[in-house]
């Protein structure tokens, strides 16, 4: 019963992943704009992931909580961008290794080790099931998780753009309209 369990779980994610970004994809979705406070969102998001990080031994590297950021834009679909970031960081750093995330000059950046990613690898990673070898066709993911993410980005009017240094994928997201305060928000 277990295993069946999984499987439909697992059929239940991947198809909920299909009409999103169908809908993002075919215009159906239209972002809100909101502003966000954003570390919140982001440890919010870590503690999704947080026991599979320490499964697999993995240190992480959070921004604090002050002072606050906050940013304009839909807060579901960068639900969606953050979070296929994060899971992808922690399922595929190898274990033992580490995850950064940094809010640094106007940029959210997510960091792992991936030693077995080569820089021609970068413009395969938002293709549709694409993954590096047969690693990475197990477990829960379905290859589709970037693929969302990169079309919630553009709904927003983000970009997310990867680069490999020494071994280190990081993928970077600007974020327009980034202001930080340790007390209010500001009035417009």
């Amino acid at each position: 019963h277990q295993n069946s369990l999984e499987i439909a779980n697992q059929l239940e994610s991947v198809i909920s992943t299909l009409l999103t970004l169908a809908r993002c994809e075919s215009g159906e979705t239209t972002p809100k704009r909101e502003t966000i406070s954003l570390l919140p969102m982001i440890h919010e998001i870590w503690g999704n992931y947080a026991r599979s990080a320490q499964d697999r031994f993995l240190e992480a590297d959070l921004p604090t909580l002050e002072p606050e950021v906050f940013f304009s834009t839909d807060p579901a679909l960068f639900h969606h961008i953050a979070a296929n970031l994060i899971s992808n960081a922690v399922a595929y750093a190898p274990e033992k290794s580490w995850v950064s995330i940094r809010i640094e000059a106007g940029n959210l950046s997510i960091a792992n080790l991936a030693p077995q990613l080569t820089e021609t690898d970068l413009e395969h990673l938002f293709q549709r099931y694409w993954r590096k070898d047969d690693a990475r066709t197990g477990g829960t993911h379905t290859g589709l998780g970037l693929s969302l993410a990169q079309a919630c980005a553009e709904l927003c009017g983000l970009e997310i753009v990867p680069s490999l240094q020494h071994g280190v994928l990081t993928m970077t997201i600007a974020l327009p309209t980034l202001f930080k305060s340790s007390h209010a928000l500001p009035t417009s």
